[in-house]
């Protein structure tokens, strides 16, 4: 689940920036034979949740990058098919926690985490 800090404005990346990392990031994993007898390993690409209602430093620190963030899943999909990969986009399992905004509380991390274990099992 990569790309949250990512969306952040003071690194200046686009949300096809942010994706685009993925892909170069799955061709790595897939050239490294890496996978069960040398194979190339299933590969899951997880868009993280939307920004919440920023909170403190989170405030600070993603002001400006919530329409980024609601970007992220489509163009994520689009990745994983174009490459191979599995997709999960966890917005559709889980919200940002109250808190900050950005994490995930113990309970949505254990639903995202549940469904990203039956993910990999279905692989």
């Amino acid at each position: 689940m990569l790309g949250t800090n990512d969306i952040a404005p003071s690194y200046h990346l686009s949300p096809q920036q942010i994706s685009f990392g993925c892909a170069t990031l799955i061709w790595t994993v897939q050239k490294a034979f890496a996978g069960p007898g040398g194979g190339v390993p299933a590969i899951l690409l997880v868009a993280p949740p939307v920004l919440g209602t920023l909170d403190g430093m989170m405030a600070l620190f993603f002001v400006g990058a919530e329409q980024s963030s609601r970007q992220l899943a489509a163009q994520y999909e689009v990745v994983a098919a174009s490459n191979g990969a599995k997709f999960l986009d966890a917005s559709q399992l889980v919200s940002a926690s109250a808190a900050d905004g950005v994490h995930l509380d113990a309970g949505g991390q254990r639903v995202l985490g549940l469904a990203i274990a039956q993910a990999i099992k279905s692989v």
